[in-house]
């Protein structure tokens, strides 16, 4: 199972309108699925995603803008060892509806054009510690 260390935790439904305040009109996270970032009582980032047959698919992805450069490869590497986690050698994601931010943080992360296409990035699993 999956250590998480603070500002990071699995989303309770108390996080629901935090969540989707930092989604917006995407699609929302699953309290209890999802990994949030908690920062003085506030949700700055959310993950959220599952197996999809050989990668771990992104459904949900977001962090507050002013803590993109901080906390966005620590979101990213959280995706990392999920994907692990389920025994899968890469991570899949829609850009499409991130902002430019977290975009540019992609490329720098590693993430390429999936093979397949369809507008998506991947990158293998970093591997952890």
């Amino acid at each position: 199972m999956l250590n998480l260390h603070p500002p990071f935790r699995r989303a309770r439904p108390g996080d629901t309108d935090m969540i989707r305040a930092l989604l917006g009109e995407r699609s929302g996270a699953a309290p209890g699925e999802a990994v949030v970032a908690e920062e003085d009582g506030e949700v700055t980032a959310v993950l959220d995603g599952r197996p999809d047959g050989g990668a771990w698919r992104v459904e949900a992805l977001a962090v507050f803008h002013e803590r993109v450069a901080e906390l966005g490869p620590r979101v990213l590497r959280i995706a990392d060892a999920l994907a692990a986690e389920d025994g899968l050698g890469s991570v899949v994601l829609d850009p499409a509806s991130l902002d430019p931010q977290m975009r540019a943080l992609l490329e720098e992360e590693g993430f390429r054009p999936a093979d397949g296409g369809a507008g998506l990035m991947e990158r293998p699993v970093v591997p952890q510690g």
